[in-house]
């Protein structure tokens, strides 16, 4: 129905304007679905959230109501009496984008009371800025497409004339649009914009690829579960592919890569402990920009990081793996993420025996004591 509504609407548009040649470029309107990005027209004061949309000939937008100060938006707040519209981008060059951050009415309130001024008792929740209206092909480009689809990235590196094809690989087709989009852009920040698109790979969903999960499946829904495993497992095997080739890039553009920093601003210690460990314990040895808890109410360790713009966990629970194990695989997953991220291997950890293999753990902190209360700080 929402395909129908949309070419609807792109008929209408394009026989009112006359300009059917648009027709040929209306691929650009996938932009409209970036993640947390406002567009407006150039021609126009109306910005929009953009939302997702299953039609590729037209966006969706949220409009909204910006809040200007000396020439700049401050934030934007979604017209609440309004519903989503129709988006037709032919011409990217004649939208501008910025990207944005939710506010909810407590950090509003808390951002006023630290400045000074008047809160007022009926703060909405609102979209802070987080960047200045840019052309909207540029800043898709500065936020590696998001998860826009490498069919669409294909036709975008054809129309620009770059020699691309379905065949070239999802990493080739990022750094060619970029460079050709961004032509003054550095190595450090290809690398960093590439890293970008791994936050949009979803984590491998272990509960859809459990046999328990097949077994619950009804008869007649098996075919579409079958198609959601495999459409999974093919997302899965494209993120690692995508990752590989990063960290081999981040190899081979590193001169001399920076040292990595304890999460808890201390040195290291040598070794893995045994025993009963608590949050603040283990975050001794995880690495900086991953942190760890215990969660004793859920019965596991978990970790998160948001390396690639968005909070990604990972948990290991007591009664698989074993309280000590789970404790020590969390760990783990906080290095492996941080030195795929950085390209570097897990050899470079300084806690000797992490990850050796059957290796025995070490002694606690001194002066650290076994807790069997939960420590949460997520």
């Amino acid at each position: 129905m929402h395909l129908a509504y949309a070419d609807l609407h792109v008929m209408t548009e394009l026989h009112s304007t006359g300009k059917w040649e648009s027709l040929a470029t209306l691929y650009f309107s996938t932009l409209a679905a970036g993640r947390d990005i406002a567009l407006r027209h150039r021609g126009s004061g109306q910005w929009y959230f953009g939302l997702p949309a299953s039609c590729p000939i037209a966006g969706r937008g949220w409009p909204a109501d910006a809040v200007m100060k000396g020439g700049r938006v401050i934030h934007l707040r979604p017209c609440l009496e309004s519903r989503p519209e129709w988006l037709v981008i032919s011409d990217p060059d004649a939208w501008e984008a910025l990207t944005y951050c939710w506010h909810s009415p407590l950090q509003q309130k808390l951002a006023l009371t630290k400045a000074g001024h008047p809160v007022s008792s009926e703060l909405g929740i609102c979209a802070l800025a987080r960047s200045q209206p840019t052309k909207l092909l540029s800043e898709a480009a500065s936020q590696a497409f998001w998860d826009i689809p490498k069919a669409a990235l294909v036709w975008f590196g054809k129309y620009h004339g770059l020699d691309v094809s379905t065949s070239t690989s999802l990493m080739e087709l990022l750094k060619a649009l970029v460079l050709h989009i961004l032509p003054k852009t550095t190595d450090a920040r290809l690398a960093g914009i590439l890293s970008l698109r791994l936050r949009n790979f979803d984590i491998h969903d272990d509960i859809l690829a459990s046999d328990e999960c097949s077994d619950l499946i009804h008869d007649k829904d098996k075919q579409v579960y079958e198609k959601a495993r495999q459409d999974m497992d093919a997302h899965e095997v494209e993120r690692s592919t995508y990752l590989n080739e990063l960290v081999a890039l981040k190899r081979a553009k590193a001169k001399k890569a920076p040292p990595i920093k304890s999460a808890s601003g201390r040195r290291f210690p040598s070794s893995f402990p045994g025993g009963s460990l608590t949050s603040e314990e283990a975050r001794l040895y995880i690495p900086e920009g991953t942190r760890i808890y215990r969660d004793d109410v859920n019965g596991r360790w978990q970790c998160t990081h948001s390396l690639y713009g968005r909070r990604l966990t990972k948990s290991f629970a007591y009664m698989l793996h074993g309280f000590e194990n789970a404790c020590k695989l969390c760990t783990q997953a906080c290095w492996l993420e941080v030195c795929q991220f950085h390209g570097r291997q897990p050899d470079i950890c300084p806690v000797q025996n992490l990850f050796a293999p059957g290796g025995e753990t070490g002694s606690k902190p001194e002066g650290s004591q076994p807790s069997s209360s939960a420590s949460r700080d997520g």
